[in-house]
């Protein structure tokens, strides 16, 4: 058995990476947290989302390296779907693509964008309870921004986003695209 050093020294840390991760044992496999931290934004997100009140079409979840991001999405879907609301978590480190995207969403890797978008609109559609929310990790690494487009150009099919680290390229285009889109920014600072 290896001691807690040793397997953080496997991790294989930058010193830049050191500059922005506090604690480098939280990415180790063995840890576990003494105290479960529910942020504030999650609660008063997730309140909002499995409420009545209207929401908006994209929420960005931004914040340092190490400030939460992916756990607040991974959570964030589970609790909509624990709740009964349709929603659908993606990583886009792995699915980069609009169509890897609906692909992975439903489960038909083989099949041409199109094809997925209109399989995944009649889904959508006889679900019949209002919004559904797609949860877009890492949306950094996306490739292209069709499947967001196409939605937020359609907002009476009640797809919503919420992505984690858009970044400024993603978010500048859709904002010059779609004058009238007011994504709410959610921003996660360092556990204090």
């Amino acid at each position: 058995m290896i001691g807690m050093q040793e397997e953080i020294e496997t991790l294989h840390l930058t010193d830049k990476d050191h500059d922005f991760i506090k604690d480098p044992q939280v990415f180790l496999p063995s840890y576990i947290p003494q105290k479960i931290y529910i942020r504030d934004e999650f609660e008063k997100l997730y309140l909002k989302l499995s409420g009545s009140q209207p929401v908006a079409p994209l929420y960005m979840v931004v914040g340092r390296r190490g400030s939460g991001k992916t756990l607040f999405a991974r959570s964030l879907a589970l609790r909509l779907g624990d709740a009964g609301i349709p929603s659908f978590y993606v990583d886009a480190t792995t699915q980069n693509t609009s169509r890897k995207i609906l692909g992975h969403i439903l489960l038909q890797p083989r099949l041409e964008y199109r094809e997925l978008l209109d399989l995944f609109i009649s889904r959508v559609g006889r679900s019949g309870s209002g919004s559904v929310y797609l949860i877009i990790d890492n949306a950094q690494f996306l490739k292209d921004m069709d499947l967001m487009e196409h939605f937020l150009r359609h907002q009476e099919l009640g797809i919503k986003f919420i992505t984690t680290s858009l970044g400024d390229f993603w978010s500048y285009a859709l904002l010059r695209k779609f004058k009238n889109l007011t994504p709410e920014r959610i921003d996660l600072h360092d556990y204090g």
